[in-house]
């Protein structure tokens, strides 16, 4: 009896222990951030992440979302945080750009409560120290990003693109590298960079913000637009754009990450939009084509659930979630604090802290979350916004798994709506009406007195330059008026106040856009860009024949060097038509190798007969010789295709005072006349 009473003891003994060790099962808390501005985009997160709560199982930690709404400013980000840490959470998913997920940090890292971004990308929110907890990033930074993107365009041959991007740390710090690639490569040119103001009033039916950046990006006369910018305005972006007329065809409009789940979302509800139709972005690839989030995906329709919620967004947040959840999983199996207790009035660290963001980067880097520097390069079209191939840092584009020409692709659009690739050039200036400046100065440009129109209009004007300016704007059909500058000239530079004057300084002030008809010097060079020149002209000089008489000279060219430069110049001819003719003899297409080569290839009869009386005569027997001449014959006696010492010094001496070859009487075909004779542009 004693001992099974003792037995009966120890069993329930054994039972309370296992009851009480179940009843101690740890409950954490996770914050989950999202942005109040955008309900509809929250909500779908939000129900996302509670449906990811009915996935765990008793094997995993028990986790309750406390979810807290911010929008833009950063007060509201700090009162949500500190909302959150009054809840005692262990961790914050966050959901934000780059710009208030640098505020969470800021704020959460005092408190040493690790912070995981799902969308956030600038390359400078996180630090390598694993001794302070600031930031889990989801994503690639954006230097990967900038890489994908530069190389698609050195792809498809856009040399020259501008850049629109947010004024905020996200707009700015994401394209950092993109200059940087671009400043490095010489074949490469950002015309223009610009930034627009981000606290702004969206609301309204005719908002405009975007006015000034818009104008000058088209004014640049780029094709290739890259926007770089905060997702509430995306749409605002594009509905000015296409007011100024930037979303019409040969136009390139490429978005980066955030831009593109934007219009992912777009896509989902009016999937037929023509005014986001042929864009390209970039998203980076996880989430999109995992197979656990293609079995998410499918589980989350079949319970009923609304399949548009599973946006990049959304499951960026599941896979964050999940990778919060695993490292408690883990962290519960041995001894951690796991009371973080934290409070804004009265900042403290903690250790627990420090131990599960260690805990979450250590399974971020084991490939837990499947991260990956890869990217989907995108493209709107009418069924949506789909994949239409990969960037991957190891292998750069593919596409199907493989490398191919872009450019030959027929199932990419493009905006306007064709499959040809734009060239990335201004080939039309549609909608523009320049300012041409200009000087009366006869043939060049002459104006009508009789002219009845204003004295700007085209009509008013003939001449070489007027001709030109006229071709060029029915060809690339532009309008354009007429500017003359106040002065009347062309422009000089004055030394004195460092200013100039005439057509140069219109064009510095943009009060013209172009002018024609100005010769091209070194300082003007430093001022303002120049085209290929048309025209050259030829100055010349004149004197009264009695002065000529009365100070005759026959050597007055020599004048203007002394005799040492002279004979310096004529030793230099003489020792460079030397070393040409002698390289001539060496030459394969020299005289004498073209003589050899005939005479031991030449098949026909006329040359081996020709053959036959060379070797006769070598052995010193006496041929008579009644066959014709042949080719060998003629090319020895061709003295005159011959670049010999005569030759070669008229050649190297036509250098010298700029003329091209022609005057003599056959251009020696050996030479390399385009090393000193120049012709004229």
């Amino acid at each position: 009896w004693y001992q099974r009473r003792v037995r009966g003891m120890s069993f329930c003994y054994l039972l309370v222990c296992l009851l009480l060790s179940a009843s101690t099962v740890n409950t954490h808390k996770v914050g989950l951030l999202l942005e109040s501005e955008d309900q509809d985009k929250a909500d779908a997160i939000g129900r996302v992440a509670d449906y990811y709560l009915t996935l765990l199982n008793s094997t995993h930690a028990e986790v309750n979302i406390e979810k807290q709404f911010h929008d833009s400013s950063y007060i509201s980000v700090v009162n949500a945080v500190c909302s959150l840490f009054e809840k005692d959470v262990v961790a914050i998913v966050s959901e934000s750009d780059s710009t208030l997920t640098r505020a969470q940090v800021d704020l959460a890292s005092k408190f040493d409560v690790p912070v995981v971004t799902a969308m956030a990308t600038n390359p400078y929110l996180e630090s390598s120290s694993r001794d302070s907890v600031e930031l889990v990033r989801m994503f690639p930074s954006d230097i990967y990003q900038s890489q994908a993107i530069f190389e698609l365009m050195k792809e498809y041959k856009w040399r020259e693109f501008a850049i629109l991007a947010s004024a905020d740390d996200y707009g700015t710090d994401g394209v950092v590298n993109l200059l940087y690639l671009a400043a490095h490569n010489e074949n490469f040119l950002v015309k223009n960079v610009q930034h627009f103001d981000v606290h702004v009033n969206l609301t309204g039916p005719n908002v405009k913000v975007l006015s000034k950046e818009l104008k000058l990006i088209r004014d640049s006369l780029v094709k290739v637009i890259v926007l770089n910018c905060a997702e509430r305005f995306v749409e605002q972006v594009f509905k000015e754009a296409k007011d100024y007329g930037l979303m019409e065809k040969s136009f390139v409009w490429i978005v980066t990450d955030v831009a593109a789940t934007k219009l992912e979302e777009i896509s989902k509800k009016d999937p037929d939009s023509l005014t986001y139709r042929g864009i390209i972005g970039t998203m980076p690839y996880y989430g999109r084509g995992s197979d656990k989030n293609a079995q998410i995906k499918s589980e989350y329709a079949a319970s009923g659930r609304d399949s548009k919620d599973l946006t990049v967004s959304s499951l960026m947040v599941l896979a964050s979630m999940d990778l919060v959840e695993r490292s408690l999983t883990a962290l519960d199996k041995e001894k951690w604090d796991s009371s973080p207790s934290a409070n804004c009035s009265s900042p403290r660290g903690w250790s627990g802290g420090i131990k599960l963001f260690n805990k979450i980067t250590e399974l971020l880097s084991e490939g837990v979350s499947e991260l990956d520097a890869t990217y989907d390069i995108m493209n709107f079209k009418s069924e949506g916004f789909l994949r239409i191939g990969q960037w991957k840092n190891s292998s750069k584009l593919i596409y199907n798994n493989k490398t191919v020409r872009w450019r030959e692709r027929d199932d990419i659009i493009y905006i306007g709506g064709g499959n040809s690739a734009p060239s990335g050039i201004g080939e039309s200036f549609t909608g523009y009406h320049l300012r041409v400046g200009v000087v009366r100065e006869a043939p060049i440009s002459l104006f009508r007195e009789n002219c009845t129109h204003a004295p700007s209009s085209p009509k008013c004007w003939y001449g070489w330059n007027p001709d030109i300016i006229s071709k060029l704007a029915d060809d690339l059909n532009f309008t354009y008026e007429y500017v003359e500058p106040k002065d009347g000239k062309y422009g000089a530079f004055d030394e004195k106040s460092k200013t100039w004057n005439g057509l140069i300084r219109e064009v510095l002030e943009s009060k013209v856009d172009l002018t024609t008809a100005m010769s091209i010097n070194t300082k003007r060079s430093q001022y303002i860009d120049f085209s290929a020149p048309f025209y050259e002209d030829q100055a010349s000089m004149a004197a009264h024949p009695e002065s000529s008489k009365r100070t005759a000279n026959i050597f007055f060219f020599l004048d203007p060097f002394e005799w040492s430069v002279w004979v310096t110049i004529l030793a230099f001819i003489v020792i460079f038509a030397a070393i040409l003719t002698f390289l001539n003899k060496l030459s394969p297409l020299g005289i004498g190798s073209r003589a050899m080569h005939t005479m031991h290839t030449c098949p026909c009869s006329r040359c081996g007969s020709s053959k036959e009386i060379h070797a006769a005569n070598e052995l010193g027997v006496s041929v008579a010789s009644n066959t014709n001449n042949c080719f060998v014959d003629k090319t020895v006696k061709n003295r005159q295709d011959i670049l010999n010492f005569h030759n070669s010094t008229w050649l190297v001496g036509t250098g010298f005072v700029n003329h091209n070859t022609e005057p003599l009487p056959t251009a020696p075909r050996e030479g390399s006349c385009f090393l000193f004779g120049g012709s004229s542009s």
